[in-house]
């Protein structure tokens, strides 16, 4: 995950199309847990699909990953295949 500064005029290094504001979701393998992000704001590049996101938010992430799992809500993941 990339950070950077609130400036939706930036552009997407990889394909330069021009950066959109959105709100995503953000999935992590962490400790043998799953754990799903969701309304995460980021800078969405609608050509390719890259995401940036604030260093604030990436940090709010790493601190709940990195917290006790007590407080958090816990769903259970099904896979199903056809």
């Amino acid at each position: 995950m990339r950070s950077t500064k609130k400036n939706t005029s930036e552009h997407c290094e990889y394909c330069k199309e021009k950066l959109q504001r959105a709100q995503v979701r953000v999935y992590r393998y962490r400790r043998k847990r799953h754990v799903l992000f969701q309304r995460v704001p980021a800078l969405v590049c609608p050509g390719c699909g890259h995401r940036v996101f604030e260093a604030t938010t990436v940090e709010a992430m790493e601190h709940q990953l990195n917290g006790p799992t007590s407080a958090r809500r816990r769903a259970e993941l099904l896979i199903m295949r056809a």
